[in-house]
């Protein structure tokens, strides 16, 4: 009696589908299997999957990596091998000024003090990457990469060939020059009514840059609360004082009427 259907058997090395024409194959993770009238004309199609090449078909009736071709007139086994594609890795190269540090995810990338690093990643990898500014820094912006309209601080870049990235920090201007009033002297220490006194009055510079002149300005009996830009009763230029510099400005000023007064004294 002569068989009226035959099995078809693909074994599989490595990773790929295989596809029937007509259809019935089933692919498992190592086999291929199918049942098919006799004298059915089947043809077989190899798709290889991502990272890997179809290196052929043997141990059968098809050679070669085109589409397989049989009658089937008899069971058959064939084996297909897909091979793992050879991985092709690209540089990225980070450029960095100013402070700050420079990481990436997948990880391999992490410029910290030096100006720049680099990593290797695979063909077509999408590479974050992530700006952390120093605390004495501001991040200012990416070139080679494009930045997240979220997420200014991080970028993306696919690597599609060898690329180069520069990662811009700035340095915040954490210099400035700031003068108070450190105390006050008055001579005599309690003036009579509408007598005059003298005040020394000490400002300092405790910024850590040099201050560039300044105004002190004295009241010696005004209101409280002091009205704003009220004038004051006398004046003195400050003058430049150095980082940490203290000066002391003796002023004359007159007492008017009796009672307890409050001398105010402002730098600006």
């Amino acid at each position: 009696m002569t068989a009226s259907t035959f099995d078809l058997l693909i074994n599989k090395v490595g990773n790929g589908t295989i596809a029937s024409n007509p259809t019935g194959m089933t692919c498992n993770s190592t086999t291929c299997t199918g049942t098919f009238d006799t004298g059915t004309l089947v043809k077989l199609t190899a798709k290889p999957a991502t990272g890997y090449t179809f290196s052929g078909w043997s141990d059968g009736s098809c050679l070669g990596t085109g589409i397989c071709s049989m009658t089937m007139s008899a069971a058959q086994t064939i084996k297909a091998t897909f091979t793992a594609a050879p991985v092709t890795l690209y540089s990225l190269s980070i450029n960095k000024s100013g402070n700050g540090i420079v990481t990436s995810n997948p990880v391999g990338i992490k410029c910290g003090t030096g100006s720049a690093c680099a990593a290797k990643f695979a063909s077509n990898k999408v590479v974050t990457l992530i700006a952390k500014p120093d605390t004495d820094a501001t991040f200012v912006s990416w070139s080679g990469c494009v930045a997240l309209t979220t997420n200014p601080l991080i970028c993306r870049v696919t690597m599609s060939n060898n690329k180069t990235v520069t990662a811009k920090f700035s340095t915040k201007n954490t210099a400035a020059a700031d003068v108070y009033v450190t105390g006050v002297v008055i001579t005599p220490a309690s003036p009579a009514a509408n007598s005059n006194f003298t005040a020394a009055i000490t400002v300092k510079n405790a910024g850590n840059i040099k201050s560039d002149g300044g105004y002190l300005d004295v009241w010696a009996d005004q209101p409280t609360p002091q009205a704003c830009k009220a004038a004051s009763d006398t004046w003195e230029e400050v003058g430049q004082l150095a980082a940490g510099e203290s000066k002391t400005i003796t002023v004359n000023l007159k007492v008017r009427g009796a009672g307890a007064k409050q001398l105010r004294a402002f730098v600006d």
